[in-house]
């Protein structure tokens, strides 16, 4: 337990920090999961980086999470699958059981349609600001649509979280449109989307961390912490629409609630986190993360012109 717990703090640092593993923690494995090895007494911490089965089982029954936000996680969920499943990066399909989806032979043309089927869906929920529809003032939608939002333009632009949430107020203008302005005037216009983020979580039930949805609040504050750093690529945020410097008392807070999740789950579910946080440095490492982290000029094909489907 206490070699498990080292495994989980260091991957959840790097994380964070958008930080690559060190070898010997990167080429770790953490053991396969079994349903009857959890603890039956919690329920199973579900969220795109982790779903068990086929399909959401917990999420559907939890009071908080409307029909809309189970849709839009499972299409994260599946997002996140089809990412993993046509990267070369990757081990055969075989090998890679936390992945849902196998891509059929068409790999790219099956690929971009899924991805932009997603990509509409997405631009097309409206904020839960907006008034006068089914989640309005839903912030535990919001949220989890906030957090797509960062988290699809990494995955589409290939950039990592912390250059994505930059720009992603409009993160599909090159595909499917702008995204509906979202705002009212309780939200300023410039705020950095993860100043958003932060503003919406604290509308929520924070103080028992979601309960059964603390894998998916580890998700969002996890990839919101990552988001509220400054871009690492020189000169980068300075050609980006929209970009501003996040606050920093909103990357502290985001770290803090995504610390106090995976304490929550270190506990009650070691394999459901370590699978999770495998499956994020995973998305990282192939967003090019940690290349970029390394190399201040920008690689090849990581421009906006260039980084779309």
């Amino acid at each position: 337990m206490q070699t498990n717990n080292a495994f989980r703090c260091c991957f959840h640092c790097d994380l964070i920090y958008e930080a690559q593993p060190l070898l010997t923690f990167a080429s770790w494995e953490p053991a396969k999961y079994e349903l009857v090895n959890d603890n039956a007494d919690v329920a199973i911490p579900e969220s795109p980086l982790f779903c068990p089965g086929p399909e959401f089982r917990n999420l559907l029954n939890e009071e908080r999470c409307s029909s809309t936000t189970c849709g839009l996680l499972q299409d994260m969920r599946d997002l996140t699958d089809l990412f993993l499943a046509q990267s070369p990066a990757l081990e055969p399909a075989g090998d890679a059981t936390d992945v849902h989806i196998a891509c059929p032979p068409s790999t790219e043309v099956y690929y971009k349609t899924r991805v932009a089927e997603i990509c509409d869906r997405l631009a097309n929920l409206p904020s839960a600001y907006t008034p006068d529809h089914p989640n309005s003032c839903d912030w535990v939608y919001e949220a989890c649509r906030l957090t797509a939002t960062i988290y699809t333009t990494s995955i589409v632009r290939r950039l990592p979280f912390s250059v994505a949430a930059t720009s992603s107020r409009y993160p599909f203008r090159f595909q499917t449109g702008a995204l509906n302005e979202p705002h009212s005037s309780q939200i300023s216009l410039t705020a950095h989307i993860c100043e958003e983020l932060m503003q919406t979580l604290e509308r929520t039930d924070l103080a028992n961390v979601w309960n059964g949805m603390v894998g998916v609040l580890y998700w969002i504050c996890t990839v919101g912490a990552a988001a509220a750093r400054s871009p690492r690529l020189s000169g980068l945020s300075q050609r980006l629409p929209y970009s501003t410097t996040c606050k920093f008392r909103v990357r502290q807070c985001l770290t803090m609630f995504s610390v106090r999740a995976h304490v929550i789950l270190i506990f009650n579910h070691p394999i459901p986190i370590l699978l999770s946080q495998k499956k994020l440095l995973r998305v990282q490492e192939l967003i090019g993360t940690y290349r970029q982290g390394r190399n201040t000029k920008q690689s090849p094909g990581t421009s906006l012109e260039s980084t779309g489907l």
